[in-house]
């Protein structure tokens, strides 16, 4: 496809003719959809009104009818037989009144479960039945204790008329009194709407196969047209999950009386959006609405989408076969050019180029690839002088790095063993000659070690190097402070170009221990103390090289033995990944930390090949230059120390690393008791720590000829196994002995002495064994 111009014309073309058809597509569609939905919009408003007048219409005359018989009775004192002549004759006469009743308060009647005659239509006849025959008491019943309570008229939930018609009715009871001072109950009079007749004013909202309207009582109870029995049940049983719940709550506390609402939204009800229109009824409060699926009432839209869509596509392919034809009439002298173009890619200038006539483009084209390949001829000749040009400077600086190198102690990769101490250090340039340095001497009993880095990199800070390094040879008896003033002051002098160098100066007395150091805005070094690595505090003075008179304080530190330094630039911290992740005094603390076992000259090496593994194929972008000290322990003491994911088989990679580094020279007893102790400790960190296969434990062995030591840390929750651990109860026989609760039992009795301590967010076991003992 790239390769072809053809190709290339007819994609172009039929992605900006498919776009300018999509928007046009697009356009119409939302032109026309929001005028059928305006459409839908004012025909269901119409639907709804009439609905609405028709039910009010019915309500109204519902009302009127009851409330002019409960005036009747307030006003005259009927015996029982003319009130069952006046309902009967009532409801005969009202034929939107399917029932009606009397119904006497208790004390209104000289029989014992009162008076309620209920008369109701049942097909072209009138039916009677006696509400006082039921199982409950009809003054107990919704529809007269309602209205008895309130002393208003009021409309009554729907309900089953149990005891009466046997059917699904909503109630107008309307309560009557005498007196005027002192109100007393009469009665109270009702007339019945069954639901089946809301049904049938309900089932004029449906639209289509899905829409369908509804009616929400006071309460909450929904008749729905969607079911074909009139039913009314709590709408909270038509929506599935709470949040469509309270959306229905919070539309249905919104409408008003009179008032037209409507609302497009997702909902459950129906299949993608639904449209919501409803109001409240003015004499009952109830409300009567409808919804609408917009799948549907767009399903015509869509249909007509799809064929302008298809007409659309055929009108494109037909497009694609005649810019087929027309392209490549066109563009068949650019092939011949194509071929000629290939030879003088391969290096035959000799190639000839197709003759075009004319001075359109192609034939420009031509002409430019005829300059084109007198230009190249030259470029090769200047290309050949200047590789020799650049041969004689390589050679030059392989020269240049061999002296640099030659200025540091053992040609920039030195390795020194001494009775009281053992060094490697090491420089590795990011270019063929760096300005990375470092030195070490020893004048008396007095160790001197200097790492540095010059800014700049290249010949330049090569030169500064060399500059420094030779104040540095002999420090003599000042302090580090005092011997970096000095060369602060000599690098200032003539240093027009304002290079800087940062510098770390140590001092190591190997009497006394006392580590003394100064550093000139350089990194601090990091300290491995007892395996745990830390980095050091240190007051600071500017870069050497940029203003004379500058001070640089001294730091201490006691050292000790068996511990570990680390000077180092910022080539190693600042080293980057492929996903650019820096290496960081993070990982470089975790690197010392599980150094301890090896000797300086290993661990340097290690460091290195580490960091070549971290960066993977991401050249080195500055130079890398580390020094490592390490002062030997009194009585032949080792150190060894190991970290370990904790992964379903820490407990054997634990255990063969401390069953190598026992070997042979301990006794099998010791040995094997060391490893029972090692594999409980990491067993109880692996299964009640809380940590995750991406956190390490470490576990270190210090070993001398009398006493092997066996540290294990973890950043666990905090837990001291020696006295928060649960102990079974020993000497208990087996039916009462418990599972569990031997491991402390265990630890103390196969080692000498344990010792607990949370150090930060680590737990830290120590556990001591003299040799001599099994």
């Amino acid at each position: 496809m790239k390769a072809s111009i053809t190709s290339r014309l007819i994609l172009y073309l039929t992605v900006s003719a498919g776009t300018l058809v999509a928007f046009a597509l697009l356009v119409d569609y939302r032109l026309s959809r929001t005028e059928i939905l305006e459409r839908l919009r004012v025909e269901s408003q119409k639907t709804v009104v009439d609905v609405v007048r028709d039910l009010e219409g019915l309500l109204a005359g519902v009302e009127g009818n009851t409330r002019f018989l409960g005036s009747i009775l307030s006003q005259q004192h009927s015996d029982e037989q003319s009130i069952s002549r006046l309902l009967q004759e009532t409801v005969a006469q009202h034929a939107d009144i399917f029932g009606s009743t009397v119904a006497l308060a208790p004390a209104q009647s000289a029989r014992p479960r009162g008076f309620a005659p209920y008369f109701y239509q049942q097909g072209d006849a009138i039916a009677y039945s006696d509400l006082t025959l039921g199982a409950e008491p009809y003054w107990e019943r919704s529809w007269f204790t309602d209205a008895a309570r309130s002393g208003q008229p009021r409309w009554i939930e729907p309900y089953f008329d149990v005891g009466g018609a046997e059917v699904y009715m909503t109630t107008y009871s309307v309560p009557v009194f005498e007196g005027e001072s002192h109100r007393e109950l009469v009665a109270v009079v009702t007339a019945d709407i069954t639901l089946d007749e809301l049904h049938r004013y309900i089932n004029r909202l449906e639209r289509g196969d899905h829409g369908f309207g509804f009616l929400v009582s006071a309460g909450g109870l929904v008749l729905s047209s969607r079911g074909t029995s009139a039913e009314m049940v709590p709408y909270q049983q038509f929506l599935a999950s709470e949040e469509q719940r309270g959306f229905w709550q919070q539309l249905l506390t919104e409408v008003e009386p009179g008032q037209d609402n409507s609302r497009i939204t997702d909902c459950e009800l129906v299949e993608g959006n639904c449209i919501i229109r409803m109001t409240r009824l003015r004499h009952s409060g109830w409300i009567v609405g409808a919804v609408y699926s917009e799948h549907e009432v767009l399903a015509d839209l869509r249909a007509y989408e799809l064929k302008i869509f298809a007409l659309g596509l055929a009108c494109l392919v037909a497009m694609i076969i005649v810019v087929n034809l027309v392209t490549r009439r066109i563009t068949r002298p650019l092939t011949a050019l194509a071929a000629s173009a290939d030879q003088l890619g391969a290096g035959q200038l000799d190639a000839s180029l197709p003759e075009v006539p004319g001075k359109d483009e192609v034939a420009r084209l031509v002409q430019s690839f005829a300059h084109m390949k007198d230009e190249l001829r030259q470029h090769i000749a200047d290309l050949e002088q200047a590789t020799a040009s650049r041969s004689r400077l390589e050679g030059e600086l392989s020269a240049a790095r061999e002296i640099q190198m030659a200025m540091l102690p053992q040609s920039g990769k030195a390795c020194e063993s001494h009775p009281d101490f053992e060094l490697w250090a090491s420089v590795e340039p990011a270019r063929t000659v760096g300005g990375d340095l470092f030195t070490f001497g020893l004048e008396g009993r007095r160790l001197y070690m200097a790492v540095g880095d010059v800014s700049d990199k290249g010949v330049p800070a090569a030169l500064f190097m060399a500059r420094a390094i030779s104040h540095l040879r002999h420090p003599g008896k000042h302090s580090p402070g005092q011997t970096l003033a000095e060369l602060n002051n000599a690098l200032a002098q003539n240093n027009g170009n304002c290079m800087f160098v940062t510098l770390l100066l140590a001092v190591l007395d190997l009497d006394s221990l006392e580590l003394t150091w100064a550093s000139a805005g350089h990194t601090p070094p990091l300290w491995l103390h007892k395996g745990c690595p830390a980095t050091l505090l240190q007051h600071s003075g500017p870069a050497t090289g940029l203003a004379e008179n500058q001070q640089f304080p001294d730091n201490l530190l006691p050292l000790a033995r068996g511990d570990r330094l680390l000077m180092y630039t910022d080539g190693i911290d600042e080293a980057f990944n492929p996903a650019g992740e820096m290496f960081g005094n993070e990982r470089l603390a975790q690197w010392l930390a599980g150094s301890v076992s090896q000797s300086p000259e290993q661990a340097g090496e290690d460091l290195l090949a580490t960091l070549s593994g971290f960066a993977e194929v991401i050249a080195q972008s500055d130079d890398i230059t580390a020094l490592l000290l390490d002062i030997p322990g009194h009585g032949n003491a080792r150190q060894h120390q190991r970290l370990f994911h904790l992964t379903p088989d820490v407990t054997d990679a634990s255990l063969s690393w401390l069953g190598a580094l026992l070997g042979s020279d301990i006794p099998a007893g010791v040995r094997n008791e060391l490893l029972l102790v090692l594999e409980e400790v990491v067993t109880n960190i692996f299964k009640y720590s809380q940590l995750g296969e991406a956190d390490q434990i470490s576990v270190s062995l210090q070993a001398t000829d009398s006493e092997l030591i066996l540290c294990v840390r973890d950043q666990g929750i905090a837990f001291n196994p020696l006295e928060d651990a649960h102990r079974a109860e020993l000497g208990a026989d087996i039916a009462h002995a418990e599972i569990g609760g031997l491991g402390v039992h265990l630890i103390e009795q196969l080692t000498d002495w344990q010792r607990y301590r949370r150090e930060g967010s680590d737990n830290c076991l120590e556990l001591g064994r003299n040799l001599g003992e099994s």
